[in-house]
């Protein structure tokens, strides 16, 4: 029903690879989320509950941003997205699994798949779901998606998304990835 983590991420937004680390606080019903940034902007507190502040997320920075004060932003609006790929409507290991397994669903040809049940994630023993699409099709984002699971508490704690190499033969270059440690 409700979790804490620390959530670390890399996405390329644009044409940057940007990469956060914060604390993360969950609760299912209603959906809420509470953010304190660890890196970079540490000390950024976000909080969203849904049906909440006319739908908006509540944020204060730290520093120099403290001088804005509190804001009220729709969590889909250019400021916010400026550092995301994803609103933050669309955070949490449920919401994680849940797109990854929809796009796994809608891909059954033009799909190879790989099971790794001892692999490692720094000292974790991990299970890892590997899925390659070979070919670019019309609604196939990413080339190959790692899902990680942890073996002890069998919770999904990390996804790693590619996209397509540039040459054949090419590596694949990391468009996306979300972690979560320190599950509590």
């Amino acid at each position: 029903k409700d979790y804490s983590a620390t959530f670390s991420k890399k996405e390329v937004v644009g044409k940057k690879m940007i990469e956060q680390t914060m604390q993360l606080k969950m609760r299912r019903r209603p959906f809420s989320v509470y953010l304190k940034f660890a890196k970079p902007h540490k000390g950024r507190e976000v909080i969203y509950v849904d049906g909440q502040n006319g739908g908006k997320l509540v944020a204060h920075g730290a520093g120099f941003q403290k001088i804005l004060g509190t804001l009220k932003l729709k969590p889909t609006s250019k400021l916010v997205m400026r550092e995301n790929r994803y609103p933050i409507t669309q955070i949490g290991i449920l919401r994680m699994l849940e797109s990854v397994v929809e796009r796994w669903e809608k891909q059954p040809t033009n799909t190879r798949v790989r099971y790794f049940p001892n692999a490692k994630l720094g000292k974790k023993s991990v299970r890892v779901i590997q899925v390659i699409h070979p070919r670019r099709t019309a609604g196939t984002p990413f080339h190959m998606t790692r899902l990680y699971i942890d073996n002890l508490t069998r919770l999904p704690i990390r996804v790693q998304q590619y996209g397509f190499p540039r040459k054949s033969g090419g590596q694949p270059p990391l468009i996306e990835e979300y972690s979560y440690s320190n599950l509590k």
